[in-house]
């Protein structure tokens, strides 16, 4: 979608846009939301909300993550990974 289609009389089409990116990524920035649908903080934030409402997502600080996506993405990975090896190397001291 364009980002003039994601205006005005749209909120339906955002909100599955939404879910079908967290569906990918697990965690949305409302500030990435904002930039990609080419709308108002405002807009994404009460897309948010009624998303939340509908017991959809979970609206978290700076953005929004999914209550059933993946939650192991491959930055959560990287870092459980280098917090691990950082524990065991205290350990080791």
């Amino acid at each position: 979608m364009s980002r003039e289609s994601m205006r005005y009389d749209t909120a339906p089409g955002r909100r599955q846009l939404i879910m079908e990116r967290l569906r990918e990524t697990g965690f949305i920035s409302v500030a990435n939301l904002t930039h990609d649908l080419g709308v108002s903080d405002m807009t994404v934030r009460r897309d948010l909300r009624k998303l939340e409402q509908q017991g959809e997502v979970r609206v978290v600080h700076g953005g929004v993550s999914s209550l059933h996506g993946p939650m192991h993405t491959p930055a959560f990975v990287s870092r459980a990974s280098m917090d691990e090896i950082g524990r065991a190397s205290c350990r080791g001291r």
